[in-house]
């Protein structure tokens, strides 16, 4: 039976559907990209945030919490999940 414990929640492996829940409607090949780093739920949310703090104009807050090591993965997801907007003229 799965743990209702929200510390074992955030550390749960996702699969393809909760990336969909979590990101809404994705490219196929983000999905599989994110899923390729075994991020956990946490991990995913955070990346997410990164992406809706710098898409509504306040700025990218890069604020990893107390799990620094798990930094890596989110960046790698932010990474995935802006990788085919354009680049701004300069």
């Amino acid at each position: 039976m799965p743990s209702s414990d929200p510390k074992d929640q955030q550390r749960r492996r996702l699969d393809y559907d909760a990336v969909v829940r979590t990101t809404g409607s994705i490219a196929p090949w983000k999905i599989s990209a994110i899923l390729a780093l075994k991020p956990t739920e946490a991990e995913l949310e955070q990346a997410v945030a990164w992406v809706s703090v710098e898409s509504d104009g306040s700025g990218l807050r890069h604020d990893s919490g107390d799990e620094p090591a798990s930094d890596g993965r989110v960046a790698g997801i932010y990474e995935i999940l802006i990788s085919d907007r354009a680049e701004p003229d300069a």
